[in-house]
């Protein structure tokens, strides 16, 4: 900024500082009483390509993306594969998760927040699960979230019977 006219005039506020900002993409940003010092930069399409080219050279990745596309499908390809093994496991469970598992309103909690079409569970599952397996007061966390989360694969790879 020029003076400190014209720093009240962009900014709103008088005196806060802008116009001995260095300029060439410095501004401060104005929010709610909040004043924060921001700096901008502007590259060329070309400083783009050099820098991309020059972090290849470093880290000897010729075709980065087809390699970062290839391990993203790899991993994606893990997960399903993983998603489907759990899905047909025919893990051995403690016998308290076969316990928790027939308590009266698991099985409803189960049925409330698992969509079988997507095999997912639907947001808040956690907490209703292990408050009707433990209790309202009980800790969501740590033991009790791994026991719910048990009882949950359970219920998956085991559906109930009417």
């Amino acid at each position: 900024m020029l003076s400190n006219d014209a720093a009240k005039v962009a900014a709103g506020i008088p005196k806060l500082g802008a116009e001995f900002l260095p300029g060439k993409g410095a501004f401060l940003l104005v929010e709610g009483g909040r004043i924060l010092r921001l700096q901008g930069y502007y590259l060329t399409p070309e400083e783009v390509t050099a820098v991309v080219q020059a972090l290849r050279n470093r880290y000897l990745m010729d075709g980065a993306e087809k390699v970062a596309g290839g391990m993203i499908n790899q991993q994606l390809s893990q997960y399903q594969r993983l998603k489907r093994m759990g899905a047909q496991a025919s893990a051995t469970y403690a016998t308290d998760v076969i316990e928790y598992a027939k308590q009266e309103g698991v099985i409803d909690v189960f049925e409330r927040y698992y969509d079988r079409e997507s095999g997912e569970l639907r947001y808040g599952w956690q907490a209703s699960m292990v408050r009707t397996i433990f209790g309202h007061e009980a800790n969501r966390g740590g033991w009790n979230r791994q026991k719910a989360l048990d009882v949950v694969a359970y219920l998956k790879n085991h559906p109930a019977t009417p």
